[in-house]
């Protein structure tokens, strides 16, 4: 994995305005957390030449990537709090929080919160899921389109270079937007533990399940997640074979 200095690293945004990204996971972590930076975004120069947006009209999605307990969730609340404090307008949106919503007037919340709905083997779950990240897409999209936003936060797990290939298409079909991927990596198991514990004790997928059956619950939907994870590295392309820009945080 190369590395690189966040120094540099920034986001153009409406008005004349930039995100530096040393700042932004300055209030984030220690910078030791960040294992390695792969930033690809145009400069000026570039975007004029090719007749694409200036930075006014720039907007951008920061993607959350990693298995569930990784701290995806932390790390989006803590983009917003901080995005919304330095005056960017940002909103998060998040595929489970979505999910629970749609399919609770259909009685399959129980169904949809188990481990067996986040195995690849079960092709009607996988099918429905794939269709409750494109809505919350589509949700997103319009959002950064037509109401004035200016960062949106994908928050799902997105293990899959099959999947970052299709948000990178969909959203880099948009005019002035680019994308950022996050990935949340957790390697200690202590934090890998408390953030389990956490977990089943803030989900409402959980709720009214015994503390040890839930844990079990959750460790086998990590189980379904890892059989398919695909971690980013420098080689990863979308599907015009460009590379993508990527953050990863470890152990936050």
């Amino acid at each position: 994995m190369s590395s690189a200095s966040l120094t540099d690293y920034k986001t153009p945004l409406p008005g004349d305005r930039y995100l530096h990204w040393s700042d932004v996971f300055e209030k984030l972590s220690h910078p030791d957390m960040l294992l390695g930076v792969n930033p690809t975004f145009r400069s000026d120069a570039d975007e004029t030449a090719a007749g694409g947006q200036t930075d006014e009209q720039a907007r951008l999605v920061i993607v959350l990537v990693g298995l569930p307990a990784r701290g995806k969730s932390y790390i989006s609340h803590r983009l917003i709090n901080y995005l919304t404090w330095i005056g960017v307008r940002c909103r998060l949106f998040n595929v489970g929080a979505f999910r629970r919503q749609q399919l609770r007037g259909q009685g399959e919340e129980d169904d949809t919160g188990r481990a067996d709905f986040f195995s690849a083997e079960n092709k009607d779950a996988a099918s429905k899921r794939e269709e409750l990240a494109s809505a919350v897409l589509d949700q997103l999209l319009r959002w950064l389109g037509s109401e004035g936003g200016e960062v949106a936060i994908f928050d799902a797990t997105n293990t899959s270079k099959q999947r970052r290939r299709m948000l990178l298409q969909r959203v880099r079909a948009e005019p002035g937007v680019q994308v950022l991927f996050v990935e949340s990596i957790c390697t200690d198991e202590r934090v890998l533990e408390a953030n389990l514990a956490e977990k089943v004790r803030l989900s409402p997928d959980f709720q009214g399940m015994p503390f040890h059956a839930a844990v079990r619950d959750l460790k086998a939907r990590v189980a379904h997640y890892e059989a398919v994870y695909e971690t980013i590295d420098d080689d990863e392309r979308d599907a015009q074979g460009a590379s993508i820009s990527f953050i990863k945080v470890i152990n936050l």
